[in-house]
């Protein structure tokens, strides 16, 4: 039976536009599959990067305050009492703690603010620490079982060794959160300590201890006489993964990809978690499976084969609007991701989408408001901190510490510039008298009010400090002879005048002494020298005066200046 031309151009328009439309749908799977892997590839990228630097943060956290207590200077020589109180203004309550304690040098415990763990249970806990580390590797808490680690954070003093801090930090929040990641995204997030312990991954198997350094597996229980009772056992896990993990912990940041057992394929981004003040890594490791990507996209290389034979005119601009509208999306959120990266918190996604870009976009944001609590709470916590770390507490004056940095920066600037300025030594006289007849709490309140009138002639605290006991220092950038003189006639007239303290009025005075630069002295050393030697001549002339300092002034004893 012959064909008709009609039925012939029929076949042949169907022919030609179903062939081009299968050609059409096999070239578009190649560069959706290619396009497809990029996303996700690009999407886990800036993901592993966000969720490594929470991580980072939530394990530095703990281990920075520790580090900021054992730094506090003269920590060991507070009573216990007062290193209670100063612990606890560090907002140990933001962090989970078993253990938090504080050994002397003889590693006797002086204060326990967190736990009650007697001197063989703290031993104990040394003991899984060799002296180059001060992070230990993961194990279960004897008392609750849950995951923990000890930190240990010398306390010294120019090279002597004061004391040892020593905290159990629970790594339930760190377990919580990477659990709660993998229920919500594709991606599968293991977290190691630095000796290959898990302590977070995608699947757990009762309270096992997985390594992955060693591959083996502990388990714990307990008998009938309370004893704890350990069964270690073999477990295998895929060479790629444990690679990753050993390059992370080295310090490597990649992504790479390998075969399970089963010889799936897995996409893994493999990030180092730095422990502050160590040389050591926890890793992070991130997994997709490849062969998922592969299941997913055939079914839509089908679903979209049997709709686009009834609807070939359209898919066109069906591909060209989905495209839009999965790539404008996507933009935006790796340019948050960069902003992210590059510090700026202040961004927040608007992306109105109930795809998986949509929750990747709510999680982001999650994130960043996440990130900016902390950026916060470690702001406030470091402004408290140098509050405390360089005033004194009693006057409110910079410390010792501070005011010398503020000196030297300021003589620099005054030998680049060629100012000129004075150090002034204050001393209250015969201030031990007061304090020993009225008590301690009348001789601070004297203090408090003999700063008060030094800063009242000074105009600003900043340039004054208590040097120590009743003894204060004034700093006058681009003063002369002439105006120092005219500095220290006001100082001693204003002391004379009477203090009411505690409903007791002292009749005081008080000795200055001065020292010139760069005339007399042209660092700091030689000029707190020869202050204190001017000092001296005052105190020696009868006190209730004030001195500056000439050649062969010598400074006066310890004992011999009340």
């Amino acid at each position: 039976m012959k064909k008709s031309i009609q039925w012939q151009l029929v076949t042949i328009i169907v022919g030609a536009i179903s062939v081009s439309f299968a050609a059409f749908l096999l070239i578009m799977r190649y560069f959706m599959l290619d396009d497809y892997k990029q996303f996700m590839q690009t999407n886990d990228l800036q993901t592993a990067q966000i969720l490594s630097n929470q991580v980072g943060q939530t394990i530095a956290r703990p281990l920075r305050r520790q580090h900021m207590i054992a730094s506090y200077p003269s920590l060991m020589r507070l009573p216990p009492s007062e290193q209670a109180s100063l612990i606890l203004q560090f907002s140990l309550d933001e962090i989970s703690y078993e253990l938090f304690t504080v050994l002397n040098a003889n590693g006797v415990s002086t204060v326990q603010v967190v736990g009650d763990f007697d001197s063989a249970g703290i031993k104990q806990r040394l003991a899984g620490l060799n002296e180059q580390e001060n992070v230990s590797a993961a194990y279960r808490s004897p008392t609750t079982h849950d995951l923990i680690v000890t930190s240990v954070q010398k306390i010294e003093h120019d090279g002597k060794l004061e004391g040892t801090i020593v905290a159990d930090i629970s790594l339930r929040p760190l377990q919580t959160y990477i659990n709660d990641f993998n229920h919500r995204s594709d991606l599968s997030a293991y977290l190691f300590d630095q000796n290959g312990v898990a302590i977070a991954q995608p699947s757990w198997f009762g309270e096992g201890l997985f390594n992955y350094e060693t591959l083996k597996v502990i388990k714990q229980a307990t008998d009938n006489a309370g004893n704890v009772l350990e069964d270690e056992t073999d477990f295998r896990a895929p060479i790629g993964l444990v690679r990753a993990m050993q390059a992370a912990q080295r310090g490597g940041r990649g992504e790479t990809t390998y075969r399970d057992q089963e010889n799936n394929e897995y996409y893994c981004i493999y990030r180092p978690i730095p422990l502050p003040n160590s040389d050591k890594n926890w890793a992070l490791v991130l997994t997709h499976s490849a062969t998922t990507i592969n299941v997913i996209l055939n079914k839509l290389f089908l679903r979209a084969l049997l709709g686009g034979m009834l609807i070939s005119l359209l898919t066109l601009g069906v591909v060209i609007y989905f495209s839009r509208e999965l790539t404008a999306p996507l933009r935006q959120i790796i340019e948050m991701a960069n902003r992210i990266r590059a510090g700026d918190l202040s961004g927040q996604l608007k992306v109105k989408s109930d795809n998986e870009i949509g929750v990747l976009a709510d999680n982001i944001n999650y994130m960043i408001q996440g990130l900016r609590a902390t950026r916060k709470k470690s702001q406030d916590a470091e402004t408290k901190i140098k509050a405390i770390a360089y005033h004194d507490a009693l006057t409110g004056l910079p410390n010792r510490t501070h005011f010398l940095i503020y000196l030297r920066q300021m003589m620099d600037k005054s030998i680049q510039s060629r100012f000129y300025g004075a150090l002034l030594f204050i001393d209250v006289d015969k201030f031990k008298m007061v304090n020993d007849t009225y008590g301690h709490a009348v001789g601070d309140g004297l203090l408090i009010a003999f700063a008060k009138r030094i800063i009242e002639i000074a105009g600003r605290k900043e340039v004054a400090c208590r040097f120590g006991g009743d003894e204060f220092l004034l700093f006058l950038l681009g003063y002369d002879a002439t105006d120092t003189r005219t500095i220290c006639e006001k100082l001693v007239k204003s002391m004379r005048e009477p203090f009411e303290i505690s409903g007791h009025k002292f009749s005081l005075s008080t000795s200055v002494g001065a020292a010139l630069f760069p005339k007399d002295a042209t660092n700091i050393d030689d000029l707190l020298e020869r202050a204190d030697a001017a000092l001296y001549v005052s105190k020696r002339n009868g006190r209730d005066q004030y001195n500056f300092y000439v050649d062969g002034m010598e400074t006066t004893p310890i004992e011999d200046r009340d």
